[in-house]
């Protein structure tokens, strides 16, 4: 129950502390890195069986940070599977469903 009730939260200081990161391993203030770079960020929350929330998101760099953010690994627990999105490969709409498959 805390988890789900924090879950936002926990996902908004991950936003945080991702782009601090990027901007110290890019050698630019946070500042700078925001000028020159974009990341975007679009989430699916689902309900497990035991009632958690589990998330799907995709992560895009645009700009010189995408160099320095293929080396990251996010993770929030134990849990890390990265897969290539169909919908950018065959020119599809990113959708819903393709961020939560």
């Amino acid at each position: 129950m805390l988890w789900n009730n924090h879950a936002s939260e926990l996902w908004r200081y991950f936003t945080i502390h991702l782009r601090r990161e990027i901007a110290a391993r890019a050698g630019l203030t946070q500042k700078a890195a925001r000028e020159q770079s974009r990341v975007s960020f679009g989430k699916v929350a689902e309900y497990q069986k035991r009632g958690a929330i589990h998330f799907h998101a995709v992560i895009r760099f645009d700009g010189p940070a995408h160099g320095i953010a293929q080396d990251l690994t996010l993770t929030w627990g134990t849990q890390l599977d990265v897969q290539p999105i169909g919908a950018f490969g065959d020119g599809e709409e990113l959708t819903e469903q393709a961020v939560a498959a």
